[in-house]
């Protein structure tokens, strides 16, 4: 039946029932409802409730858009859809509403449609529509429209197909979300590197495969990302990224080679202590120190380098590691170092080092550096001549 305009006993009965319920959204539409009261009981019928979504009464249509949603009957998709025209703001946000409770993936592009609603009431009620559905999508693992979704203008949009794709098993979605490192939205980008960061293992190869995307964008989260992971897999990759002349890159996979903790990344992150940028050469040392005894070796040898940086950096690294194969190579730098003078911070550090590994067969060299020409190398080398003391009596 069609409603009809003037108040007839089933329209005033539908709008005291309805107006009753108090608007159980949760929402202030703006329409006046009726005071609680004693009622009689009342059976409206889901056509009849789909009747009066065409009623002249906003407060009619409002009331039927929401109990339709509270009915949770399906049947009412296709004519809440259509309440989404409705000339009045109101009724267009209870429809959204409504659907979003339905959970109808029908209601999915009606609803992108509804996101340029003028009313930003609507717009965020239509948000709210689009997570419900597509957390219902991910539950039946229905994963192609919620991808499709991650390429949506509406960076809100985006937001929510990434979300609803975090924890779904598809080979897919790390791919999908792989292309999101770059989005143009903060917010997007991080819970992308979320998702992905949560899906582990999964996500290796994809985060891989971004390299040869040619875009800087992705591959510093997804050089990060590798990292974070761990993953065994990443490692010659991380080591060509090294070597890529941009810093930013190299100092990210100097970081990321450190977290993973593969002896093969020893040698590589020992060449890029002679970089010339700061940066990427701390970065190289941190990951060396965290691999640890297995660079020990490869860091003895670089001792017989000349090149400042790396003895310094080696020298310095030995130290934190604390393993005593280091002393006798360190002695025999130190004394090279006290006849030629040519730095006073290597000197410096090849004391603290021996300070911090503790081994007396550093005695002699050390006395030799408590005479420096530099107050700091003197300093430091009987500062370590006390360690070394107070750890022969403990």
């Amino acid at each position: 039946m069609n409603m009809p305009g003037s108040p007839t006993a089933l329209v005033i009965a539908l709008c005291i029932y309805i107006a009753s319920a108090g608007f159980a959204h949760g929402q202030d539409t703006g329409v006046q409802t009726f005071p609680k009261q004693d009622i009689p009981e009342i059976e409206i019928s889901i056509d009849q409730l789909i009747d009066a979504l065409d009623a002249k009464d906003v407060h009619i249509r409002v009331s039927s858009a929401e109990e339709l949603g509270r009915r949770g009957d399906r049947r009412a998709v296709s004519h809440l859809i259509r309440s989404l025209q409705d000339k009045d703001w109101h009724v267009r946000n209870a429809a959204a509403l409504s659907l979003g409770m339905l959970q109808d993936p029908r209601a999915l592009q009606p609803l992108l449609s509804a996101l340029k609603d003028r009313k930003s009431k609507v717009q965020e009620s239509v948000r709210e529509a689009l997570s419900s559905i597509m957390e219902e999508m991910k539950k039946r693992n229905d994963v192609e429209p919620i991808l499709a979704l991650i390429e949506n203008e509406d960076s809100d949009v985006r937001m929510i197909a990434v979300t609803s794709l975090k924890g779904i098993k598809d080979e897919k979605v790390p791919k999908a979300l792989v292309s999101l490192l770059d989005d143009q939205n903060e917010s997007v980008r991080d819970t992308a590197m979320e998702a992905l960061k949560e899906m582990g293992p999964d996500a290796v190869i994809p985060l891989i495969e971004s390299f040869t995307m040619n875009d800087m964008s992705i591959w510093i989260p997804a050089v990060r990302l590798l990292g974070e992971i761990g993953d065994n897999r990443a490692v010659e990759p991380l080591i060509l990224a090294l070597k890529h002349p941009a810093r930013i890159l190299q100092y990210e996979a100097a970081k990321a080679l450190g977290k993973i903790n593969d002896p093969r990344a020893v040698e590589p992150l020992i060449q890029a202590l002679s970089d010339n940028d700061t940066v990427v050469r701390e970065a190289a040392a941190q990951s060396l120190t965290e691999i640890g005894k297995p660079a020990v070796e490869p860091l003895i040898e670089a001792l017989g380098e000349r090149d400042l940086y790396v003895l310094t950096s080696a020298t310095m690294i030995l130290g934190t590691i604390g393993d005593v194969r280091a002393v006798e190579p360190l002695v025999d730098l130190l004394r090279t170092e006290a006849l030629e003078h040519r730095s006073w911070m290597l000197r410096t550090e090849l004391a603290r080092a021996l300070g911090k590994i503790k081994d007396p067969r550093a005695n002699d060299a050390l006395n030799i550096l408590a005479s420096d020409i530099d107050d700091e190398v003197r300093e430091t080398a009987l500062w370590a001549l006390e360690e070394i003391e107070q750890g022969e009596s403990r």
